[in-house]
């Protein structure tokens, strides 16, 4: 389950609870944001009712928030995540929770992590919060400060949250 091309990072980890499990992560990944973890618990209550079948979680990171909805409903989960080091730490921390098999890590971009064919009764989306840029550096109001806690550059072009959500404006 690990991916490929990537390590971790030299100068150590960080871990923090996260629900009923540790996350490890370093300055490279999205922190893992406390709040997020009602997601988690939501997505894990609609599982109850929900058609069989894997949730699916879109920009992992390090893959908490699908964790732990994985952890508190029972069901299988896709993960995908197109950056390698935070691939490697939701690898790792699936393993650590218990959960490898019941865990598919893709460590992929998201238009090519998916098959038109596949459907899934839950989908998770909690994509990094990123700078816009159009014609120039351009922040978007809200979220600028919080993008600065995962960018260091001035400006970044839009990814895979643009991509998550025209992916699935397509279905």
């Amino acid at each position: 389950m690990q991916p490929t091309g990537s390590t971790l990072a030299p100068a150590g980890p960080r871990r923090c609870r996260f629900g009923p499990l540790e996350i490890e992560f370093d300055e490279r990944v999205l922190n893992p944001r406390p709040w997020t973890l009602s997601q988690s618990e939501w997505a894990a209550e609609l599982a109850a009712s929900a058609p069989p079948g894997p949730m699916l979680e879109l920009c992992a990171g390090a893959g908490q928030i699908g964790l732990v909805a994985a952890r508190l409903s029972g069901r299988a989960l896709i993960q995908v995540e197109a950056d390698p080091i935070a691939a490697q730490y939701a690898a790792a921390n699936a393993e650590r929770a218990g959960l490898a098999a019941a865990v598919e890590l893709r460590c992929a971009r998201l238009e090519v992590a998916l098959s038109p064919d596949e459907r899934f009764p839950i989908v998770l989306a909690d994509p990094p919060y990123l700078l816009v840029q159009v014609a120039g550096p351009v922040q978007a109001p809200a979220v600028a400060a919080l993008a600065a806690d995962r960018f260091r550059a001035e400006s970044v072009r839009v990814t895979d949250a643009e991509r998550a959500v025209q992916l699935l404006r397509r279905r």
